[in-house]
């Protein structure tokens, strides 16, 4: 009866860590190149990468891998769900759950020559394994400015939220309580710390386009699970 108690309340008690602001964001560019890189401040260990990447004149995706000189490398995991397309555009989600050490320069690799712009953030906080909640795409979006990006539902309202945007010409600013950069070469990206469980989606304006034709790519992380803190909690061993 005491184990059976004790599991109750650790399960009762666990928590979710909120997670903090990035330890850091940054992007490159690259104009008709075959690779995208990042440089960035040295990286922690145990902590969550999330990059994304747009892509001009392309009819598919086109990013072969995405990795960085840590130590050992981090190999960047492709969120195939969250791969969004228009006309002659394309936008990605890479990422990785449980950082390696020491990575100071994050490089997209392309299949072919390409426009765009590239971005990566560090959190801390968040699951080191199985970190993936919820992904989502527009593809082809046709909203006038401003444009919506890809509209994101968490499963646990701690979640860390990602979107990259890829416009029909330009965005410069996103809407409270996003954070944003901005390319240039006219791509986006966006993070949201959430507190909450109902959809959220990113709204991007400047894009002054006539015929507005974007794409848009985003994911949800989890956050770290506090551990049980209940007193019968010793009990489970014995």
């Amino acid at each position: 009866m005491k184990k059976f108690i004790g599991i109750l309340l650790c399960l009762y008690q666990e928590t979710w860590a909120a997670i903090p602001p990035p330890i850091q964001c940054a992007k490159g560019t690259y104009a008709a190149a075959s690779s995208c890189a990042v440089t960035l401040a040295a990286t922690g260990a145990g902590h969550l990468l999330v990059a994304t990447i747009g892509l001009n004149a392309v009819a598919t995706t086109d990013v072969t891998g995405v990795a960085d000189n840590g130590s050992p490398v981090n190999t960047y995991v492709h969120d195939t769900s969250a791969d969004a397309t228009g006309t002659l555009k394309a936008n990605e989600v890479w990422y990785v759950c449980n950082s390696n050490a020491g990575g100071t320069t994050v490089t997209f690799s392309l299949s072919t020559p390409l426009t765009g712009d590239c971005f990566v953030c560090e959190f801390y906080g968040t699951a080191t394994s199985n970190c993936l909640d919820t992904s989502n795409q527009v593809n082809s979006g046709t909203t006038g400015n401003p444009e919506n990006g890809a509209a994101l539902t968490p499963t646990n309202p701690n979640d860390v939220l990602v979107v990259g945007l890829m416009p029909e010409t330009s965005v410069t600013s996103v809407a409270a309580p996003w954070t944003g950069q901005f390319g240039t070469n006219h791509v986006a990206s966006t993070y949201l710390i959430s507190t909450s469980l109902t959809t959220q989606t990113p709204s991007f304006s400047g894009d002054t386009h006539a015929a507005s034709n974007y794409c848009s790519s985003g994911a949800s992380f989890f956050p770290s699970p506090v551990n049980c803190q209940s007193p019968y909690c010793g009990v489970l061993g014995k």
